[in-house]
């Protein structure tokens, strides 16, 4: 079988799919990449108060799913942040995920949470980014508090004396 081009973009088409809905559908057509993205856009584009209303609507006919799918997908995330970054409190060794917290190491998480990361986006970010562990590290609340309020960590002096 010889492979189609696309007439508008030159790019050799490799797949076939078939069409779901509408007047043609069952109908198998090949499709460049492009321009299946273009035409996305444009209807998406096009029909842009229409998409939001039916997600809306879904969303509320459908809300306990949502509300659960959503939250099992930031458990699921922050049991991979708390695995990637050691599992335990760097100062004092807590281990229980209820107590831990992502500590930037050099400070700014103030600034940073307050202009544009928060919750889910922060630990994306740090999946995104391999988990950084020059910038951030796990630790406990109560060393997370006493570091940003006091400065260091009664852990941290109990040993040293």
């Amino acid at each position: 079988m010889e492979p189609f081009i696309c007439r508008k973009h030159g790019e050799v088409i490799p797949y076939c799919h078939t069409i779901k809905t509408g007047e043609d559908a069952g109908r198998t057509t090949r499709t460049c990449p492009v321009c299946k993205s273009e035409r996305g856009k444009k209807r998406y584009d096009d029909n842009r108060q229409e998409i939001a209303q039916y997600h809306a609507e879904w969303y509320w006919k459908n809300r306990d799913h949502a509300l659960k799918v959503s939250s099992d997908y930031r458990s699921k995330l922050r049991q991979e942040i708390v695995t990637a970054y050691g599992g335990k409190c760097e100062c004092c060794g807590e281990s229980m995920i209820e107590f831990l917290s992502v500590d930037h190491i050099n400070g700014g998480g103030y600034k940073l949470r307050n202009t544009t990361q928060k919750g889910g986006k922060f630990y994306r970010d740090l999946r995104r980014l391999g988990f950084p562990k020059d910038e951030y590290r796990l630790l406990c609340m109560n060393c997370n508090f006493s570091l940003g309020k006091y400065g260091y960590c009664p852990h941290q002096t109990a040993t040293a004396a």
